[in-house]
C-alpha cells in the first residue's frame, strides 16, 4: 500500500529475490511516472476492501503499508484483517509512539522509521571507529530482538562470533577456473573443512540457488564461503589442490 520512496525501495528488494508483488497509489503524477517502468503499479485506495480484494488479498503472503499515516495505516489494517485474518501486516511509522496501538489493531510488525535510522547510524558509526562487524551485527540483532518480534532468533546463527573474538566468521569468494577439480560436481556433494559453510553461488554475475540438489559446478563459477580464519585457509588449500 503506498508507492512513494518506500514503496519504490521496497519493490526494487522484491524484484533483486523474484518476489511477485502489486502495489496501489492514488497519486496522479507518481502513477504516469511508474507506469514507464512497471504494470504492476495501479490506482487505488487500500482503505477500501474492494481494492483489497481485487488484488488477491485472501490468497497473498503479505501485506505492508509503506507510508506513515497512522490513522490510515489502522483503516487499513481492519479492511485487511476482515478478508484474511491469519495474513502478515507489516506497518511502517514514524517513531515508538504509534507501535503498540497499530500491534494491537492487529498488525504483524510494524517498523518505526526513527529505530530504524538510529540503528543505521550507529552501524556506521561504530565500524567506522573500528567496531568488529561481528560485534556490530550482534548488537543490532539484540535490539530487534527486544523491538520486533519476527527477527527474535532470525540473526542467531554460525556466523555470530563471541564477543571480542578477532576470529570471527567471515566470508570469501574461490573462482572456478576451468579444469578445475569440481567442474560438474554436485553443489550438494561438495566436502568442505569443519566450521565452514558454501552460502552461495554466482554464475554470470547472478546467484544460485547452493541448495539445490541438482545444481553442478561450471568454470567461471564464484564459490561464497562462511567461515573462521582456519576453516577458511583450510578451504583455500583444498581449492588450490584441486587445481589441474
Amino acid at each position: 500500500c503506498g508507492f512513494g520512496r518506500s514503496g519504490q525501495y521496497l519493490s526494487r528488494m522484491l524484484d533483486a529475490e523474484d518476489v511477485r508483488w502489486l502495489a496501489y497509489d492514488h497519486d496522479p503524477q507518481r502513477l504516469k511516472e511508474a507506469a514507464h517502468l512497471s504494470a504492476q503499479v495501479l490506482y487505488g485506495d487500500c482503505v477500501k476492501r474492494e481494492v483489497l480484494s481485487s488484488a488477491g488479498l485472501m490468497k497473498a503472503k503479505a501485506l505492508v503499508i509503506t507510508f506513515t499515516n497512522t490513522e490510515v495505516a489502522k483503516r487499513i489494517i481492519v479492511a485487511a484483517r476482515s478478508l484474511n485474518k491469519d495474513l502478515p501486516v507489516i506497518v511502517r511509522t514514524l517513531d515508538e509512539s504509534t507501535v503498540q496501538s497499530l500491534l494491537d489493531l492487529g498488525a504483524s510488525e510494524v517498523v518505526p522509521d526513527v529505530v530504524e535510522s538510529a540503528m543505521g547510524l550507529g552501524t556506521q558509526a561504530l565500524l567506522h571507529v573500528g567496531t568488529p562487524l561481528a560485534t556490530v551485527l550482534r548488537r543490532l540483532r539484540s535490539l530487534r530482538d527486544e523491538r520486533y518480534t519476527l527477527f527474535a532468533g532470525y540473526f542467531h546463527g554460525s556466523s555470530d562470533a563471541p564477543e571480542g573474538d578477532e576470529e570471527a566468521r567471515r566470508l570469501i569468494t574461490l573462482h572456478l577456473p576451468e579444469r578445475h577439480a569440481l567442474i560438474n560436481q554436485l553443489a550438494a556433494k561438495l566436502t568442505l573443512p569443519p566450521s565452514c559453510h558454501l552460502v552461495g553461488i554466482k554464475r554470470e554475475g547472478v546467484k544460485l540457488d547452493s541448495k539445490d540438489p541438482q545444481l553442478r559446478f561450471a568454470a567461471g563459477d564464484v564459490l561464497i564461503l562462511l567461515g573462521s580464519g582456519q576453516a577458511l585457509d583450510e578451504a583455500r588449500k583444498m581449492h588450490q589442490l584441486m587445481l589441474s
